[in-house]
C-alpha cells in the first residue's frame, strides 16, 4: 500500500486449476474526497476448461467440450452508499475466445469450434450488502441492481465436424438489466430461513451458432457446486428464478445443515435447431429446478462441505461432492 493524499494499493492475483486458471493486477486508489471514492484500473487474464470427463493412463483421452477464455481491461470506479452499499461505475474493453463442439461425437483428432468476440461493456451498479459471509452465509442480505450495454464483433470458424468450415461474422449489441435480493430471516437461534429471487432482461440477439449464443447468455448459479458446472438450461437472456433455503446451525453458528430448492424460469429458452443453430423456444414453456443439501462446517480456515445436489441437464443429475475452501473467480469484463 502507498499512503500520500489517497491512499493506493497494488494487487496482483492468479488461480491455478484444471477447471479454471487466471491472472489479475489491479490499482486500487481511494480519493481523500468527502464522499468516500476509489477508481481500480484492472487486467484480466481468465480460462474455464469445461472438460468432458476424466481418463486412465490406458484411455483415449477426449479434448474439452468447452473451453471459455476472456481478457479484458478496463477500471472500476465506485462511491460508498453508507456502511454497507455501493455503486460503482466501470468501462472495459474484452476479447473473449470460446471453443466447443457442436456434437459429443468428437475425437482427439477433432478441432472445434471458435467463437472471437471483440467488445466494449460499461455498466452501472447499485448494491447493498449485509451478507455475514462470502459463502454459505445464514444472516443478513444482499440486494443489487444492474444495467450494462455491451458492443462488438463476433467472428467464428467452424472446426472439423462442421462439413461446411467457411468463417462468419456478425455485429451485436444489447443492453441488460438484472436484479437479485439474497435475503436470510429468523437470523437468532438454531433454525434459520432464506429466499433468493433473481431477474434478467437482455435485448442479446443470437450469435452464430448454438453453442456461441449459450455461452453468452446470463447464467442462473444459485449454489457454489452449480458455478462449476456449464448448465445449459440454466442459461437465457430473459428469466425470472428463486428459491428458499432452511438452515440449522448449531455449535455456534459452526456448522450448519443446508436444504435449498430453486426453480428456473426462462421467458423463451435457447433451443438448438437441426442446423446447430439457436432459436426460441415456446414462451414460459421451459424450466429447470435445482436442489441442494449440505453440511458445512465454518473451519478456521475455511469452510468444509459435503453436498448432494439434483441439477436438471446433466446426463446424471444427481451429484455429489467434498469441498475445502471457497468458489472464487476473478471479475468477468461483464461484471
Amino acid at each position: 500500500k502507498f499512503f500520500g493524499r489517497a491512499s493506493s494499493r497494488l494487487e496482483a492475483t492468479s488461480y491455478f486449476g484444471k477447471f479454471y486458471a487466471a491472472g489479475q493486477v489491479k490499482l486500487r486508489t481511494d480519493l481523500s474526497t468527502r464522499v468516500p471514492i476509489y477508481i481500480e484500473p484492472t487486467f484480466t487474464l481468465h480460462r474455464w476448461d469445461w472438460f468432458s470427463g476424466f481418463a486412465t493412463f490406458f484411455d483415449e483421452v477426449k479434448p474439452s467440450y468447452i473451453v471459455m477464455r476472456e481478457l479484458w481491461a478496463g477500471a472500476n470506479a465506485g462511491m460508498a452508499l453508507g456502511n454497507k452499499g455501493l455503486l460503482r461505475l466501470d468501462a472495459k474493453y474484452a476479447q473473449t475466445t470460446d471453443e466447443y463442439y457442436q456434437t459429443a461425437d468428437f475425437s482427439n483428432h477433432d478441432t472445434a469450434d471458435a467463437t472471437d468476440f471483440y467488445h466494449a461493456t460499461t455498466g452501472l451498479l447499485l448494491e447493498r450488502n449485509s451478507l455475514n459471509r462470502k459463502q454459505h452465509p445464514n444472516a443478513g442480505e444482499r440486494f443489487a441492481a444492474e444495467v450494462r450495454y455491451v458492443g462488438g464483433d463476433e467472428r467464428t470458424v467452424p472446426g472439423s465436424t462442421i462439413a461446411e468450415r467457411r468463417p462468419t461474422a456478425a455485429h451485436h449489441e444489447w443492453f441488460v438489466a438484472k436484479v437479485t435480493l439474497d435475503k436470510y430471516f429468523l437470523p437468532r437461534g438454531h433454525f434459520k430461513f432464506g429466499m433468493l429471487a433473481e431477474g434478467v432482461y437482455s435485448t442479446q440477439d443470437y450469435f452464430q451458432n448454438y453453442n456461441a449464443s449459450i455461452i453468452r447468455s446470463p447464467a442462473f448459479q444459485p449454489t457454489p457446486e452449480s458455478r462449476t458446472y456449464f448448465l445449459d438450461n440454466f442459461r437465457a437472456p430473459q428469466y425470472v428464478a428463486g428459491g428458499i433455503r432452511s438452515i440449522i446451525a448449531v455449535a455456534r453458528n459452526k456448522f450448519d445443515l443446508r436444504l435449498e430448492g430453486y426453480v428456473f424460469q426462462p421467458y423463451k429458452a435457447i433451443k438448438r435447431s437441426n442446423t446447430d443453430e439457436a432459436e426460441a423456444g415456446t414462451a414460459i414453456s421451459d424450466r429447470s429446478y435445482l436442489a441442494s443439501a449440505s453440511l458445512i462446517w465454518q473451519s478456521p480456515l475455511g469452510p468444509l462441505w459435503i453436498n448432494t445436489s439434483y441439477i436438471d441437464g446433466l446426463a446424471k443429475p444427481w451429484v455429489f461432492s467434498a469441498t475445502f475452501g471457497y468458489v472464487i473467480f476473478a471479475q468477468k469484463a461483464q461484471e
